[in-house]
């Protein structure tokens, strides 16, 4: 699902629709409609002109103030490239981290549980949670079936599957599964 076509059209569809598009709306219109002018101008007004062998001047922007303001643009397009980075950065380390600390509880509950079974329930809590976060930070339309349908794959003989779907906070309700699964877990006393 992460090669999809789709995606590229839904991103494409819904970039007129951003944020930062709405805000700078007047001032992109604005210079699209002096240049849209312009170029009426040059190309039909004076082509038009001239073919009556009437002689009318074409229309210039003074390229100063592009020079002058290309260096500051590409600083300002540097700073909110660093920033977006810098985001996509700390999601991914956040991320590596409950993929850490998931297979933390895991081994530690495999070493300290003789109750394989138990340990297995920790697991898919463990699994169900990180899947549920990936899930809630997905498009909505994106990844709900591929998600509905792992989830009541992998819990298909417990009502688990279905009361974390059902929530309205599907992310607490995964973290409450994974706290109740580690409590229960048997554990023997560390030597």
């Amino acid at each position: 699902h992460r090669q999809s076509n789709s995606k590229v059209f839904d991103n494409l569809q819904s970039m007129f629709f951003s944020g930062v598009v709405r805000q700078l709306r007047p001032q992109v219109g604005s210079v699209t409609a002096v240049a849209a002018a312009v170029m009426g101008w040059n190309m039909g007004v004076v082509d038009l002109a001239a073919s009556y062998n009437i002689w009318l001047p074409t229309l210039t922007l003074p390229v100063v103030p592009f020079t002058l303001s290309s260096p500051a643009l590409g600083l300002l397009l540097v700073f909110r490239t660093n920033a977006a980075y810098t985001r996509w950065m700390a999601a991914r380390d956040s991320w590596a981290r409950m993929s850490a600390h998931s297979k933390n509880l895991v081994r530690m509950g495999s070493i300290f549980s003789s109750d394989q079974s138990a340990v297995k329930e920790m697991s898919n809590a463990c699994w169900l949670y990180a899947r549920t976060v990936m899930n809630k930070l997905s498009s909505p339309g994106e990844d709900e079936e591929e998600y509905i349908e792992e989830v009541l794959e992998r819990y298909q003989d417990s009502s688990i599957g279905t009361r974390v779907i059902k929530s309205k906070n599907r992310v607490m309700a995964a973290w409450r599964q994974l706290s109740l699964q580690l409590h229960s877990l048997p554990a023997s006393d560390p030597k």
